[in-house]
């Protein structure tokens, strides 16, 4: 293969043992990764062809000049491929590592202090609530019961107290019998009211406290769904900045490759 790179009028000639050295050590070079000093020699060597008037090897030295100047930057665009495309590896595994760690990590979209906040309401409403219970509890027991006859039942108490004055004792019991009966039926009827009213009571406040708690499990729900809101926000412009990232990146390598790739277009 080293042959090729000699013009072959320099071979024919007898005078050209000097530059044939060259060629030949520059060969050894080459194989050492000097092609720069092929590259000068042939242009050399082709410039002293026109100076001599020998164009045809003055051509031949022009197109092995310009098939070594293409295959140097064939590969400076291999280099240059494989360069780009680690760059590009690079950037998209940082763009998915970084939106992986902005998604996961709570603290970023506030999910950390919005998390304590909710605890601290639920705490607040449950420690509230049962300290409300309690005082109903206790206010239901302590409430003392008041008898209040009807009157009805007075009328008798005091036809009964008469009877008894004026010595008329058998008539007496019988109204204190009557007595004692209403006054048991109207005990009954007002702890039967009674309960019925301790029963709304204890509805009523029960509704009230599963009201309160519902209220705040839409505002927990709102505050959450906000939060997503903002995290899907943040993350539509992390991506776009990432997206813009990779189109000048894009730009780029495409500027250096024409850079590289036009003067052999040419």
């Amino acid at each position: 293969q080293g042959s090729d790179f000699l013009p072959r009028a320099a071979l024919a000639a007898g005078g050209c043992c000097q530059w044939l050295w060259k060629a030949m050590s520059l060969l050894d070079g080459l194989l050492a990764g000097n092609a720069g000093d092929l590259g000068r020699i042939l242009g050399e060597h082709q410039r002293q062809c026109e100076a001599k008037g020998d164009y045809g090897e003055a051509e031949l030295a022009r197109r092995r000049l310009d098939r070594m100047k293409q295959q140097a930057r064939a590969k400076e665009l291999e280099v240059l491929a494989l360069q780009q495309q680690s760059e590009a590896h690079d950037l998209q595994r940082g763009m998915h590592q970084q939106v992986n760690d902005f998604a996961t990590d709570d603290t970023k979209f506030g999910r950390d202090g919005l998390d304590n906040m909710i605890r601290q309401l639920k705490t607040q409403l449950a420690e509230r609530q049962s300290m409300e219970l309690q005082q109903f509890a206790s206010k239901a027991v302590a409430e003392k019961y008041s008898a209040k006859w009807p009157p009805q039942v007075l009328d008798m108490m005091w036809r009964a107290d008469c009877l008894g004055k004026q010595g008329r004792y058998k008539e007496a019991r019988e109204m204190q019998r009557k007595v004692d009966q209403a006054k048991a039926a109207e005990e009954n009827r007002r702890r039967q009211a009674d309960a019925a009213q301790m029963s709304r009571r204890r509805s009523n406040f029960e509704d009230r406290q599963r009201s309160e708690a519902a209220a705040l499990d839409m505002r927990i729900a709102g505050l959450l769904a906000e939060c997503s809101r903002e995290q899907h926000r943040n993350q539509e412009v992390l991506q776009k900045r990432w997206h813009n990232a990779s189109q000048n990146l894009h730009f780029a390598h495409s500027v250096s490759a024409r850079n590289v790739a036009g003067p052999m277009q040419k």
